[in-house]
């Protein structure tokens, strides 16, 4: 992780990534009283999962938006858990980005 400009921080790769490779697994906190989270600070980083609401609990949380994304999520409600798979190469030192679903909070950079 690093900085990313006008974006705060963000993940960046070290090596380079092949087209279709799983780049990340990560497990998955399922939230079930979301209602109840309404000024909490994991609001910024929660996702859809089918009804539910959760958080991935590692590094591709910080994975940012782009419009023309270099990761697509799969998440895995039933196995808790969300997979980040490459759509693209990827190159040694680019920022892994992934297309939010949920409507965006924020300006993109």
């Amino acid at each position: 992780m690093k900085e990313s400009i006008g974006k705060g921080r963000g993940v960046f790769t070290e090596e380079e990534i092949p087209a279709g490779a799983l780049v990340l697994v990560e497990p998955v906190l399922i939230l079930s009283d979301f209602e109840q989270m309404e000024s909490n600070a994991l609001l910024d980083y929660l996702f859809q999962m089918g009804d539910l609401k959760g958080v991935s609990l590692g590094i591709g949380t910080f994975s940012n938006h782009s419009d023309n994304p270099n990761m697509q999520v799969k998440r895995l409600v039933d196995e808790e858990r969300s997979e980040f798979y490459a759509l693209r190469d990827i190159a040694i030192g680019e920022e892994l980005t992934h297309k939010y679903v949920r409507k965006l909070w924020f300006s993109p950079a």
